[in-house]
């Protein structure tokens, strides 16, 4: 009887163990990805929205591309829009009205969410700090194409945390290769935000296919997705996807 009262702590110890092994290898593969090369560009983005707003439907779309040239850490980042678009991106109205135009991509491809594309390792590196291993498997067991996945729990963004009547929940699935680089993953936020009394909710789920270039890492498409609702007032979604394509 004695040997397995020891048998149950030492397989939870070494399971325990290895659930730990997988984000070491994601953590320590993405310090050998930060940007330290320049990379040069051509980023494309494609926006649609739907919502209903006490009654009245609205629809939006956009689609545009821009050209970045991002030095690496510490060195310029360098965006540039086409005129035609520009000048026809500031003659659409911003807001909930009816739009068929390329404003809502182009206010999207600003300089934070172009580094985020083309830095997404120190962007990684910042939602794993404080992330809660919850699951670690295997999928392609047997193949050469085996990848590990890791099931996370992360933190609420920086700043947001903070603020007083948000409640913020993200989960985070990560495929990692052998060498524990990211190859693909799957970021869900659920948002609650409460004045008085008024509710918004917010559903995002976000979707990244990555690559190495140029000695980083760099996103190579996002999908991302966003429900809302506020009360029962107006509810809609956006979604939108981008692709990076790396000029040599």
């Amino acid at each position: 009887m004695r040997p397995r009262v020891w048998i149950a702590p030492v397989i939870l110890l070494h399971a325990g163990l290895a659930a730990a092994t997988g984000l070491e290898d994601l953590r320590a593969a993405l310090e050998k990805l930060r940007a330290k090369e320049p990379v040069h560009a051509r980023i494309t983005q494609e926006n649609q929205g739907e919502f209903d707003d006490d009654g009245q439907k609205r629809t939006r779309q956009g689609r545009a591309a821009i050209v970045a040239e991002d030095g690496g850490i510490g060195q310029p980042l360098r965006l540039v829009y086409d005129d035609a678009t520009l000048t026809q991106a500031a003659r659409e109205q911003a807001g909930r009205r009816d739009s068929r135009g390329p404003g809502d991509a182009v206010r999207d491809l600003d300089a934070l969410k172009v580094l985020d594309l083309l830095r997404p390792a120190e962007k990684l590196l910042e939602d794993l700090t404080g992330a809660q291993l919850v699951s670690e498997k295997t999928e392609g067991a047997g193949t050469t194409a085996a990848m590990r996945v890791l099931e996370l729990t992360l933190r609420a963004p920086r700043g947001i945390d903070q603020e007083k009547g948000f409640k913020v929940a993200r989960t985070a699935k990560i495929w990692i290769d052998s060498g524990g680089n990211p190859v693909s993953s799957q970021v869900q936020t659920h948002t609650e935000v409460r004045r008085l009394i008024f509710k918004v909710r917010f559903d995002i789920t976000e979707k990244n296919t990555f690559a190495a270039a140029a000695h980083r890492l760099v996103v190579r498409t996002r999908q991302t997705e966003n429900h809302w609702k506020a009360s029962i007032f107006a509810e809609g979604s956006n979604r939108s996807a981008t692709t990076v394509e790396i000029v040599e």
